[in-house]
């Protein structure tokens, strides 16, 4: 058997933003300001403010919405198709 050298574990590095560019390519952004990518492909780097989570009302109000939409639904499914026993 072969002597291998294991190497350590390394933490993978994340970027928190990654630029418009590399966003909408799908590809993986340095985090720099311009981006290597976007320097090496001499286009204009961009980044957009990060959107703010929903306000947890907004769901309670979608919730409630969506949940008076499927009672209808089901109203006129039971209607149109009542279960005989």
């Amino acid at each position: 058997m072969r002597n291998r050298k294991i190497k350590p574990f390394e933490e993978r590095k994340r970027v928190t933003v990654a630029c418009n560019r590399c966003r909408s390519k799908k590809t993986k952004c340095d985090g720099g300001f311009p981006c290597l990518k976007c320097v090496k492909s001499n286009q204009e780097c961009n980044i957009s403010a990060p959107e703010r989570p929903s306000n947890p009302t907004d769901f309670k109000e979608k919730y409630a919405q969506n949940r008076t939409y499927t009672c209808k639904l089901e109203r006129i499914i039971q209607y149109c198709f009542p279960i005989s026993i």
